[in-house]
């Protein structure tokens, strides 16, 4: 992997130049299928209709990963959510009203294709050997619930490769 290094102070005419060049390309390639960081942070939306749930992944993930996380209740309003927003992760249940974790996918596939290979399923019931077979053929991973939230960060960190270091919690 190629690094590039700029050492310059802040303020400095040439670190202004880089951050208005990034900027630049970070506006003219951004689009619902493209991410924007916030002050490096990955944005991740989690997609499940138990708040409990929604509530464990959302404080694991700002907590472990230092990730920005939006929530959703439904596939619905996740859509949405992606239109108006930038994610590097999306994070679904499976089994949810108005739209399953499937269908938000497919969705996902055709309005915003470059998140289809940073998307995850977490579910406890599938739908059916059908269902399976279907993720199965997409390459979609699912966690399965319950789940250790060791696991949930190790999954998550694997979708974040410039974000995925897990920080041990002193006890």
């Amino acid at each position: 992997m190629n690094k590039i290094s700029i050492d310059a102070e802040q303020g400095s005419y040439c670190h202004q130049k880089v951050l208005e060049d990034t900027r630049a390309i970070e506006i003219a390639s951004r689009g619902p299928s493209h991410p924007m960081k916030i002050n490096g942070r990955p944005k991740v939306l989690v997609v499940d209709d138990e708040v409990a749930i929604r509530t464990i992944v959302k404080r694991s993930l700002e907590i472990q990963l230092h990730a920005e996380v939006q929530t959703a209740p439904n596939g619905e309003i996740a859509t949405r959510l992606i239109e108006e927003n930038s994610f590097d992760l999306i994070i679904s249940d499976m089994q949810m009203p108005q739209m399953t974790g499937l269908e938000l996918y497919l969705w996902i596939q055709i309005n915003a294709p470059l998140l289809t290979e940073r998307f995850f399923i977490i579910s406890g019931d599938l739908g059916g050997s059908a269902v399976a077979e279907e993720l199965h053929r997409h390459s979609v991973e699912v966690l399965k619930k319950p789940f250790l939230i060791e696991r949930l960060l190790e999954t998550t960190a694997r979708y974040l490769p410039l974000h995925g270091k897990l920080e041990k919690i002193p006890a």
